[in-house]
């Protein structure tokens, strides 16, 4: 059953959705959709060291630069006053070596001030001071290997104490590293994380890769608030039925989560899930509800009036950040009835 302020949502737009507005440059890869007071959206851009405000109509509002983000960003959540910036945590094109992205290993919270964001950083070893400059990394790529080169290293340097699932997570997580050492095309099964949500006043992060026993993984952050983070660490661990597929992005939607749900590599057949939030829980297996597809290549999702938004991914143009190779877009959705 579709809940009652969902179908509200769809029932107040009095046109149907239409297909999705081009979105103009520097945005040429959206990878992460928040939804704003005021019937604005947040859009991140993977390619680009800053969050842009939209309209509705998907025209840009606003650029706000991000203090020494981590890069590749994939996922954007309120959290009280703050929005929290989620760097990726993967690694490169397989096509390029696969290797280890170290501007990929944090997030930033962060508060927006008119047009500029103020935040910290925090990655698995804790704040980081500087920005994600070489200097303040420290060697940050290396201690992400060596925590992921063994499951007793993996709960250690990842988890506080050891909740339940931690092991198997960490068993896909070191496998998946294992076989990406050998071999560039298995680099889209390592750590990938691509969804956001507060639930029940917690930060919960999903991935997009790896799955464990065909089931996409959720991992709760250490601290009861957004300024209470004091490290990228994990006490809980919950598990989705989304046949087989991971984690492309989370909106909240009241008592439910809604997601999208995609291949943990580039490929088709992207889905639309709903899943009741208070069922994000240590330990838990949920049981979600599929609703369809979504639309190919969508790696951003939000609930406003009218139903859903969503952005799908283009690419950027190597020799200007006027123009965008393949434009990314932005558009709306009713929400789809259960299957």
């Amino acid at each position: 059953m579709v809940p009652l302020f969902l179908i509200g949502l769809v029932l107040a737009s009095a046109a149907p959705p239409g297909p999705p507005v081009t979105l103009a440059p520097p945005i040429c890869e959206p990878s992460a959709l928040l939804a704003r007071p005021g019937g604005t959206f947040l859009v991140g851009d993977n390619e680009r060291d800053a969050l842009y405000e939209i309209d509705d109509r998907g025209a840009m509002l606003a650029t706000l630069p991000l203090p020494g983000a981590p890069a590749d960003v994939e996922a954007l959540a309120a959290w009280g006053d703050a929005v929290v910036v989620v760097g990726s945590h993967s690694r490169g094109n397989p096509r390029k070596g696969c290797e280890v992205k170290e501007r990929r290993l944090a997030l930033l919270v962060a508060r927006v001030a008119g047009e500029a964001l103020t935040g910290r950083l925090i990655t698995v070893d804790g704040p980081l001071d500087g920005g994600m400059d070489k200097r303040a990394r420290n060697g940050l790529g290396e201690r992400r290997a060596a925590s992921l080169a063994a499951v007793p290293a993996c709960v250690q340097g990842w988890f506080q104490g050891r909740p339940a699932g931690a092991e198997a997570v960490c068993a896909a997580l070191v496998a998946a590293e294992a076989r990406a050492a050998l071999d560039a095309g298995a680099c889209a099964q390592t750590l990938n994380i691509e969804g956001a949500v507060v639930a029940q006043g917690r930060l919960w992060l999903g991935l997009r890769a790896p799955v464990v026993a065909g089931r996409a993984v959720f991992l709760r952050v250490v601290g009861a608030s957004p300024d209470a983070l004091d490290g990228l660490r994990f006490d809980a661990v919950a598990f989705a039925d989304l046949g087989g597929l991971g984690v492309r992005d989370l909106a909240p939607a009241g008592a439910e989560v809604l997601g999208i749900a995609g291949p943990q590599a580039d490929a088709a057949g992207f889905q639309l899930f709903r899943l009741p939030a208070a069922a994000l829980a240590p330990g838990a297996t949920v049981v979600a509800t599929r609703l369809g597809p979504a639309p190919e290549g969508a790696e951003g999702l939000a609930v406003a009036p009218g139903g859903l938004r969503y952005v799908v991914d283009g690419a950027k143009d190597a020799a200007s950040d006027d123009r965008c190779e393949a434009p990314g877009r932005f558009g709306r959705l009713p929400l789809p009835e259960a299957k």
